[in-house]
């Protein structure tokens, strides 16, 4: 096994992630992790790493720039603008050879919020309770600046045949807009909120300003509640849309904190997700009802995606030798 130290020339605002803290929410941890947990997963699965490995997750608003000292096996998915090599340019969804001394650049996206940069090995993180997820509540968790020198541990591979820097394999292709449906199921609340789903579908609602790794802000038409009770804090699941006294809608991410006491007329279904991560600020939004099996469906499609990919890429690597005998793939 060997390593390596990748030279973060321009971070923008980028974290090392995986796909989360799991198991701790009884001692006040949250699980935090990849946002667009897709991504991340399809990421790994084209380096040959687990799919839990850590990855870069950066905001895709701004520029990215590393170099690589030796070759590398590097792949980039989620929402990224132009990607080039020593300005060559190259696709992203695919697993990618360097060359010594390489200088890859990501440049600000059109649309959607986040990319993924994966690397054959395991990228250094904070490493905390057993995940280096980035959690800016606890002050853990590993936030990339200028010029800092990432390590990566159990680097080990040999550039494929003829120096092809690309195998042809694609991960599934991501459409991101500036307008984005959401499947959504009734919450708890959803009987204080008179024909809360037919006036909602309606509606196109704005990303405000407000909006983290905690949740997004929603802004548009106030909707009625028909009784002003408090709610007791309790848990709330990702995806879950509040509505806050002060008006309009919240939709929580994987950072959200532990409890809330808002009401909750409704729920993002989980095969929407991975999108409702990548909604930035001055986006739309439109809310659209939906069924259990309906998210189903979606869920189990995108994990058939993976699962095929996965098998696509541990044959192409067998087939090229990418990996030396020293190591050996993750899938």
């Amino acid at each position: 096994m060997t390593s390596v130290e990748i030279n973060i020339r321009e971070a923008g605002v980028s974290v090392v992630t995986d796909l989360g803290r799991y198991g701790f929410t009884d001692q006040g941890l949250q699980v935090n992790g990849a946002a667009d947990q897709f991504s991340a997963m399809a990421a790994n699965i084209l380096v040959g790493n687990g799919e839990g490995s850590p990855v870069i997750e950066l905001t895709s608003i701004l520029p990215f720039e590393m170099c690589t000292p030796e070759p590398v096996l590097f792949s980039i998915t989620g929402s990224t603008g132009d990607i080039t090599i020593d300005g060559i340019n190259f696709t992203s969804r695919t697993p990618i050879v360097t060359w010594p001394d390489a200088c890859i650049r990501i440049e600000p996206a059109q649309a959607g919020l986040r990319g993924y940069i994966a690397i054959h090995g395991r990228i250094e993180g904070d490493e905390y309770m057993g995940s280096c997820a980035y959690d800016s509540l606890i002050n853990r968790g590993c936030k990339l600046a200028d010029d800092q020198r990432l390590r990566v541990d159990g680097h080990c591979v040999q550039a494929p045949p003829h120096m092809t820097p690309c195998f042809p394999i694609r991960a599934p292709r991501e459409l991101y807009s500036r307008h984005t449906p959401l499947g959504i199921m009734p919450g708890p609340e959803l009987h204080e909120y008179p024909g809360f789903f037919d006036n909602i579908s309606s509606q196109m609602r704005t990303v405000g300003a407000q909006s983290d790794h905690a949740g997004i802000r929603l802004e548009g038409t106030d909707a009625p509640r028909s009784r002003t009770s408090e709610i007791l804090s309790r848990g709330v699941p990702v995806g879950a849309i509040e509505v806050p006294p002060a008006g309009g809608m919240i939709a929580l991410l994987r950072g959200r904190p532990l409890t809330a006491g808002y009401p909750v007329p409704a729920v993002v279904a989980r095969g929407w997700h991975s999108q409702l991560a990548q909604i930035r600020p001055g986006d739309t939004v439109s809310l659209i009802p939906t069924t259990p099996a309906q998210s189903i469906c979606v869920a189990q499609r995108r994990r058939d995606e993976l699962d095929i990919l996965r098998k696509k890429c541990s044959t192409a690597f067998a087939a090229s030798r990418l990996f030396s005998p020293r190591t050996t793939s993750m899938i």
